[in-house]
């Protein structure tokens, strides 16, 4: 089947295109730059690894691994939770959790579940050297976004860890963890036997980010872009680990349209930093007579978005507040994202496992993805068409059993549902 210039394709013919983009390059994925912390794909830091790997044997206490977002804290701490769990347990919490449920897991340890559950053994939060005793292997805990953590979490893990020597805690999160006014409490500061920032990649580094994903993902060696067009990819990327994927997943997506193999340096220049010059240039078209006009549109958006958020909008937003057909609000979405948003089209409320299960992909990408989906990480200002639709998604109780559901916006089905 061919198209003609300038022609809208459904989005069967579209997925169609890709299949046959993807075939002709030897990818076994049509993007291998989606979001994803498999620890496979682990690249760089090895010397910050080695540091954690001796905290965990030598039994310390307490180590703290902070930076930006983006600069791959998540897939540091999984491969170095895949290395751990070859001698050690291991509790990995990706969204800080209260104190209870770290208590729940962590009982999960101790042995007796069936005498527990049976009330012949019972086992208190709060008795630390009995769960010490009953832990027959060391445990290291490690909490991904731990600057979201509270002031009782905080305080008992200091009690569960100084009452023993079974647990090793490692906290991941922000810099304001341990910068600034410090998240972190002074009695846990003042005990840290590890306290490391994370660096940009090195350009080697991220090169070689690039070719693994390539290959570990789609299975191919035909890396699309050449030597030098990856090392202005890491340098546009400002050697930030999720920038270098996300550029690289807009350059895969120019690809496909324009039915390209291979992208040399100047071609990622100009696809790179024409995408930010087209933004700086619509920023800049702003005039101080429209400030007023524009900031009442985005307190009018704002409310709109918050009673989508409540469940409190109308059925559907009125189409002059997203004024875009189903094909170009689709082409605004990374590949991962449209599966997950035509997935929730045709059939809702769904869970993140449901979903995963759906279109067999992994729960913790799904997961991350549908935050994004609802307008979490700063999300809407990488897409500045569709910025002022977020939230895309909604999340609500999930009636059939325990956690999320999640669903479309209305104005997002609206939209879906035109030609």
């Amino acid at each position: 089947m061919s198209y003609k210039s300038g022609e809208k394709m459904t989005f069967e013919q579209e997925a169609e295109k890709i299949e046959k983009w993807k075939q002709k390059q030897g990818w076994e994925m049509e993007n291998p730059f989606i979001h994803l912390t498999d620890p496979s794909l682990f690249v760089g830091f090895e010397d910050l690894l080695t540091k954690l790997y001796q905290f965990a044997a030598l039994g310390k206490n307490y180590a703290v691994i902070y930076g930006q977002y983006g600069y791959g804290k998540t897939a540091l701490i999984k491969k170095a939770a895949e290395e751990f769990s070859k001698k050690y347990n291991v509790l990995l919490f990706e969204d800080a959790p209260k104190k209870e449920y770290i208590a729940q897991k962590i009982k999960t340890l101790c042995g007796g579940s069936l005498l527990r559950k049976l009330k012949l053994i019972k086992i208190e939060d709060h008795d630390y050297k009995k769960i010490n005793e009953k832990i027959k292997k060391r445990t290291i805990l490690i909490f991904d976004e731990a600057h979201a953590l509270d002031e009782q979490t905080f305080s008992y893990l200091r009690s569960l860890s100084e009452n023993g020597t079974t647990f090793s805690i490692i906290f991941a999160g922000k810099p304001e963890l341990i910068k600034g006014e410090k998240i972190l409490p002074a009695y846990l500061e003042d005990r840290l036997d590890l306290c490391e920032g994370l660096r940009p990649l090195y350009t080697e580094e991220g090169g070689e980010l690039i070719k693994k994903r390539i290959e570990i993902l789609a299975k191919s060696k035909a890396y699309l872009f050449s030597e030098q067009g990856m090392k202005e990819i890491v340098r546009i990327s400002r050697m930030i680990p999720r920038e270098i994927i996300e550029n690289c997943s807009k350059l895969v997506e120019y690809a496909i349209k324009k039915d390209l193999h291979s992208l040399d340096e100047n071609t990622i220049k100009k696809v790179l930093e024409g995408i930010e010059s087209e933004t700086k240039h619509e920023t800049e078209q702003v005039t101080e007579s429209k400030t007023e006009e524009i900031e009442e549109e985005v307190e009018e958006k704002t409310s709109t978005l918050e009673r989508l958020v409540e469940g409190e909008a109308p059925p559907y937003v009125p189409k002059e507040t997203y004024n875009i057909e189903k094909q170009e609000f689709l082409a605004e979405l990374s590949p991962l994202q449209r599966r997950i948003v035509m997935c929730l089209y045709n059939g809702e409320p769904k869970t993140s496992r449901e979903i995963a299960k759906d279109i067999n992909d992994k729960y913790d990408t799904i997961r991350h993805m549908i935050k994004r989906l609802q307008g979490k990480y700063k999300e809407p200002e990488n897409r500045p068409k569709i910025k002022e639709l977020y939230p895309l998604v909604l999340e609500e109780p999930n009636l059939k059993g325990r956690g999320y559901a999640y669903r479309l916006a209305p104005h997002v089905r609206k939209i879906l549902s035109t030609d």
